[in-house]
């Protein structure tokens, strides 16, 4: 028997996982989720944004995101 992952769904599912790296970058954040978002919105999918120590305020972006989502 051959595996059919159409099968094997549930709400956990997650067809795309896209990972961000960012570094200092407020200004952009949130644009690039809704776009994101926009494009992918018929699949389920998640966000890894991976901040390197930024010194503005884009982990307080990505964490008013994360709660809103």
């Amino acid at each position: 028997m051959r595996y059919d992952p159409q099968l094997d769904r549930t709400a956990d599912t997650v067809d795309v996982s896209v990972v961000v790296p960012v570094y200092n970058e407020e200004l952009n954040v949130d644009e690039m989720y809704r776009r994101l978002a926009d494009v992918l919105r018929d699949d389920a999918i998640e966000f890894i944004f991976v901040d390197d120590g930024s010194t503005d305020r884009t982990f307080e972006k990505l964490q008013a995101l994360a709660e809103a989502d």
